[in-house]
């Protein structure tokens, strides 16, 4: 998915299993991601219940309030509702950092593996 995304010059960065991407454009970003849902057979249709989505977002908090406790500088947490009705993709705790940021501060503050 990734290297779909790159190719249709969309920004992201690989984050676990996941994608971190920070959109200039929301509906470019958003046809690219349906392009290559396609292209890829990504699963279009991957939603967690409600309840996983709230536990997510916890987690995700938490690695936030790391990061800033550490002095790093990611985008504001977007509210529970907006994160879950989203499907996960409203907002994530490196959000706002730079790739080589990221690099460095997934090792310090690192998403949870399940």
């Amino acid at each position: 998915m990734h290297d779909c995304l790159s190719a249709a010059g969309i920004d992201s960065t690989v984050l676990g299993e996941g994608l971190s991407v920070s959109p200039e454009d929301q509906a470019a970003t958003d046809a690219a991601f349906a392009a290559c849902q396609q292209q890829t057979g990504y699963p279009a249709d991957s939603r967690l219940s409600d309840d996983a989505y709230r536990a997510l977002y916890a987690d995700y908090v938490a690695v936030h309030q790391c990061l800033v406790a550490n002095d790093y500088n990611p985008t504001a947490p977007a509210s529970a509702d907006a994160f879950i009705t989203s499907g996960g993709r409203a907002w994530l705790p490196y959000d706002g950092l730079s790739a080589r940021v990221i690099q460095t501060s997934q090792s310090v503050c690192p998403l949870p593996t399940y």
